[in-house]
């Protein structure tokens, strides 16, 4: 084989990987959020938090498969300058929301244990908004 075969070769390899694992993420995000909405779930601040990072995982799950069409566009050199755009500015934007809402629930957490009487004056659902508000800020500023 020769190298232009291989690299296109595991190229395929990944833009299938790609597809699949997109697809996962997106079908599990969208149940699970489904769930959250039926049972209000939302209503409480960790359900607010986790409804934030499963919306940061479904737009994840929304990027993957267009990562793997620029990756198709390159290896058959196509322009794709305004896919590459999109791509760059949708993962600046979630690949800091997602981690970061996750150190939001993890905080949360850590005060339940930690402090649990004062918890409930801390954790409300207005301190936890605002905490998202600046994180899903922060993502567009960034």
């Amino acid at each position: 084989m020769e190298i232009k075969e291989i690299e296109q070769y595991y190229a395929g390899i990944a833009i299938i990987l790609e597809l699949f694992l997109g697809t996962v993420v997106l079908c599990l995000s969208v149940l699970v959020l489904v769930g959250y909405l039926k049972c209000h779930g939302w209503k409480k601040p960790s359900g607010l938090t986790v409804m934030n990072l499963l919306v940061a995982d479904v737009i994840n799950g929304i990027i993957a498969p267009l990562q793997a069409a620029y990756i198709h566009c390159l290896l058959h050199k196509t322009k794709a300058a305004d896919l590459f755009r999109t791509i760059f500015f949708l993962q600046c934007l979630f690949l800091w929301v997602s981690p970061l809402v996750m150190i939001v629930l993890n905080i949360s957490r850590l005060i339940a244990i930690l402090l649990p009487f004062q918890y409930t004056k801390m954790v409300s659902r207005q301190t936890t908004g605002i905490a998202l508000a600046l994180i899903w800020i922060t993502g567009f500023i960034n």
